[in-house]
């Protein structure tokens, strides 16, 4: 079964709109594994962000963050919901 979710977001250019998406993720108790800036060269001074957490998208608890998160995001899109590769070393 697919435990990790792949999101990429867009917040609005104000103070704490990350933090409110965040927050919509923490408060559902779940575990971001991975959150990366990217900018947006059409729009100067803007990012894009890519979340990795744990999650499937067909539970409930994903399903009403990804709810959630649309409040707070100017775009949301699910880039994937895959099973977690355990590294070797």
């Amino acid at each position: 079964d697919a435990d990790t979710v792949s999101l990429y977001i867009v917040t609005s250019h104000t103070s704490g709109s990350l933090y409110q998406c965040i927050r919509v993720i923490s408060e559902n108790n779940i575990n971001m594994l991975k959150i990366e800036s990217r900018p947006i060269h059409e729009k100067p001074f803007s990012y894009g962000f890519y979340i990795d957490f744990e999650g499937n998208t067909i539970s409930d608890n994903t399903l009403k963050v990804l709810s959630e998160l649309k409040n707070h995001c100017e775009y949301i899109r699910i880039i994937g919901n895959y099973k977690k590769k355990l590294a070797i070393y």
